[in-house]
């Protein structure tokens, strides 16, 4: 299998070295999207381009964690916990950034809402996705 597919995928079985190798640099990614929220990239492009790949790189923590948990005989729910945090933690920092960065220079009565409307619809899409497929079925997880 590719490591992309190994990447995006819930199956298989991922020995340790390339566990930590893939971990590295998924949080590297993570590290370096934060470019994506300078002033110069959100006036051009909103903060959409940040969520999306945000939303990219929590599948692959998910897919990634998953796998060794599932092989060691351990249920997935603990990694979904911390993915559900870490959406929360993303819709947090994009609350802060709406309320502390003003679309329009010189104007910082206008920043309510004014970076958020570009691209929170869908991280919030994505919030209510996983806790429907947390919540499907007779309570358990039907990942």
């Amino acid at each position: 299998m590719s490591p992309v597919a190994t990447a995006f995928s819930l199956s298989g079985q991922l020995p340790r070295a390339p566990f930590a190798v893939a971990v590295i640099i998924l949080y590297a990614v993570g590290l370096a999207s934060q470019v994506l929220l300078i002033a110069p990239v959100v006036a051009r492009a909103g903060i959409l381009p940040f969520v999306l790949l945000h939303a990219v790189l929590l599948w692959i923590w998910y897919a990634l964690h998953a796998k060794p948990l599932r092989d060691a005989g351990h249920g997935v729910g603990s990694a979904i916990g911390i993915a559900i945090v870490n959406v929360l933690s993303i819709i947090f920092l994009l609350m802060v950034i709406s309320f502390l960065v003003s679309p329009v220079e010189g104007q910082p009565g206008e920043t309510a809402g004014g970076v958020l409307e570009h691209g929170s619809s869908s991280f919030f899409s994505l919030k209510s996705f996983l806790v429907r497929r947390i919540s499907a079925g007779s309570g358990a997880c039907s990942w």
